[in-house]
């Protein structure tokens, strides 16, 4: 049997397709890494977002009382995944990557924290550590200065 290509047939080679998947899979690696560290910072964004509205809310607290909220561990500590229900301040909210504590309050301070585990955010990724005090200082990892997850 004999196969012939005749002129007027037209296509890609094997090869020329080959070259193009290996040209996007080079390029899939390249930009993977930098997807995953994109994709980390919008999960930083829980902590950027639930901490200064766990400030107004002491605050307001705070006009009402003249102290902070002692909030106690039931009605405050949640695991991330989970809901923190209506407590003391008013806070009702779903953390899915941030586990919430109040590590400190009295009458004239607080400190809120949210604080994610290794590799909650993305594989490879260090512990995570946001707090928030009365002056309203949002920190990250005990810093002022915010840098983005390392993932691998």
């Amino acid at each position: 049997m004999k196969f012939s290509m005749k002129k007027n047939e037209s296509g890609f080679s094997l090869v020329e397709l080959m070259v193009v998947v290996g040209i996007i899979g080079i390029l899939a690696s390249l930009a993977l890494p930098k997807l995953q560290v994109f994709m980390a910072k919008s999960k930083q964004a829980e902590a950027k977002v639930i901490l200064p509205t766990v400030f107004s809310l002491e605050q307001s607290y705070f006009a009402d009382n003249n102290s902070f909220s002692a909030i106690t561990s039931s009605a405050w500590t949640a695991a991330a995944g989970s809901t923190v229900a209506a407590n003391s301040i008013g806070l009702a909210v779903t953390t899915k990557y941030f586990a919430l504590s109040t590590t400190a309050a009295s009458t004239t301070a607080f400190t809120a924290q949210a604080a994610a585990a290794a590799t909650a955010l993305c594989p490879g990724s260090a512990a995570e550590n946001w707090t928030i005090n009365e002056s309203k200082a949002l920190l990250q990892g005990g810093v002022a200065t915010f840098t983005a997850p390392s993932c691998t």
